[in-house]
């Protein structure tokens, strides 16, 4: 008998697996989970790195960039099979690309601080 941890564990990796496809759409990829999602992990992660007291945020950095690279892949894949204005889908590919070289550097930082 599958156990109600088991059939939320499956629901979650096919939820991420849809968003890391692109399935969900543009819209809906880049706000929802590229922009709102990073806003709620920056916030998190500014809390711990101005508590001094909590050292390296080590398991939460692991954490942030799993999801940061199955979102970023997933607003590329998406704006790739986007059907809309071009405008849109290179805008959404050009801003993947500068927030990955942003998010980068700020990985960089908090790990040399």
């Amino acid at each position: 008998m599958l156990t109600n941890k088991f059939v939320k564990g499956v629901f979650v990796v096919r939820y991420f697996s849809q968003l890391y496809r692109g399935d969900f759409g543009l819209a809906k990829t880049y706000w929802i989970w590229g922009f709102a999602g990073s806003a709620v992990w920056a916030m998190a992660m500014g809390l711990l790195i101005t508590d001094e007291r909590a050292g390296a945020p080590t398991p939460l950095l692991a954490a942030f960039l799993a999801y940061l690279a199955v979102v970023l892949v997933g607003v590329w894949n998406s704006a790739r099979k986007y059907t809309g204005p071009v405008k849109w889908k290179r805008s959404a590919m050009m801003l993947t690309i500068m927030g990955t070289v942003i998010w980068v550097g700020l990985v960089v930082a908090v790990l040399t601080r």
